[in-house]
């Protein structure tokens, strides 16, 4: 609890932080909603036995606010041309993930399917916007890391448990439009989880609006 506490300051301060030029430039913050899913994969491992990859889906709905003027202030951001600054963000992620049944290990042993559902803080930041080379789509990057709670269940039982995690992300962001971007993230996370720990990354697909 005491690491969460530690992301839900970091996570304050970065809003603070990012929010004061916005404030005093007259900018408005964006808000944004997001979704992505895609495949998930999962290095689990219990004390006496050998790690094993477990592979499934993960989906995510989140809501953020960003500020693109931290950095410039006197830089708008322009339909056209996109945002000519890095930005701060905040965003607060809800997940929703399942992973089956490894393969049997060199030790005879198999790790049983599990599920499991969280709910995390992140802080990051956005690059300026950029032209995609050959295909000249107007792109940003974005690279956001922060803390979660995971409650999680193995299959076949009634056994829940509730778990502390890093997390993090990067992406790519396509913009479309002004108001909705396509993308790519690859998200990555570590947990403690009933007296072991995994190892959890994939790659979704996302779309935005904002």
């Amino acid at each position: 609890m005491k690491q969460f506490s530690r992301v839900g300051f970091a996570f304050s301060a970065i809003l603070l932080l990012g929010l004061g030029p916005a404030a005093k430039s007259g900018a408005a913050p964006i808000f944004e909603v997001e979704a992505q899913a895609g495949p998930l994969f999962s290095l689990t491992g219990l004390p006496g036995m050998t790690p094993a990859i477990q592979s499934g889906w993960d989906a995510k709905l989140s809501v953020a606010i960003e500020t693109r003027d931290v950095f410039a202030p006197t830089i708008a951001a322009t339909g056209e041309d996109g945002f000519g600054a890095p930005a701060f963000s905040g965003r607060l992620q809800a997940d929703l993930f399942t992973l089956g049944q490894s393969p049997i290990q060199s030790d005879g042993n198999s790790y049983r399917a599990w599920q499991g559902m969280g709910l995390s803080l992140l802080g990051g930041i956005h690059s300026p916007s950029f032209r995609l080379p050959l295909a000249g789509i107007l792109a940003s990057a974005r690279l956001e890391a922060g803390g979660g709670l995971r409650a999680t269940k193995y299959t076949g039982t009634g056994l829940v448990s509730a778990n502390p995690a890093i997390v993090g992300q990067a992406g790519l962001d396509i913009h479309v439009s002004s108001k909705v971007a396509l993308g790519i993230s690859l998200p990555l996370e570590f947990a403690w989880k009933s007296g072991g720990t995994a190892l959890m990354f994939g790659v979704g697909a996302v779309i935005q609006y904002r």
